[in-house]
């Protein structure tokens, strides 16, 4: 992100975030510093528009109505994906304990929930990207959009080839020295 081109709201609201992640992180130590989901979703979300933001860099009018208007987006999309993982949760729990002999029409009320947070979810979608284009040049819509589609793949990505570094004494599996078996072996 270019420092100049920042707006200085939004720098002090980064470190003041940084800050705050910091001392709740720092009073979690005392519990060997288990990290909860909740939190290391908050970080990645952090990341994520930090990141977004590096990548668009806008000006801070921009930066300013793009970020109310994401973050509220992004809200609304969070609690429907809740809201989805309880419906979820509840479908799982009828499959394990349907018997054999069920017709399942006891699935239908919950397959339709489901079905409808999804629906609402994909409208979420689009309704916060017709919201933000607007907002975005064409050239800064495209990578807005290219962002969003490639975060999570890259994000993860760096995130396992990070794992797979740290394994201890792992020795790598060479596929041109295994050798097929054969019918003499």
């Amino acid at each position: 992100m270019k420092i100049r081109n920042t707006p200085p709201i939004l720098i002090i609201a980064i470190i003041c975030s940084l800050l705050l992640s910091n001392a709740t992180s720092a009073i979690d130590k005392g519990d060997k510093s288990i990290t909860t989901p909740q939190k290391t979703k908050e970080r990645m979300d952090m990341v994520k528009k930090m990141k977004l933001l590096e990548i668009l860099d806008l000006d801070s009018s921009k930066s300013e109505k793009f970020l109310q208007k994401y973050c509220v987006f992004e809200k609304k999309i969070e609690e429907n994906r809740k809201q989805q993982r309880k419906v979820a949760e509840l479908l799982d729990d009828q499959l394990r304990k349907m018997n054999k002999g069920d017709d399942g029409k006891k699935f239908a009320p919950v397959n339709d929930s489901l079905l409808a947070l999804q629906e609402e979810f994909n409208k979420l979608i689009c309704e916060k990207q017709k919201t933000l284009k607007p907002i975005l040049s064409d050239v800064e819509f495209a990578k807005y959009l290219n962002f969003e589609n490639n975060f999570f793949k890259e994000f993860f990505g760096s995130y396992m080839d990070g794992k797979k570094k740290h394994k201890p004494d792992m020795p790598a599996i060479d596929k041109n020295k295994i050798k097929p078996k054969t019918s003499t072996d």
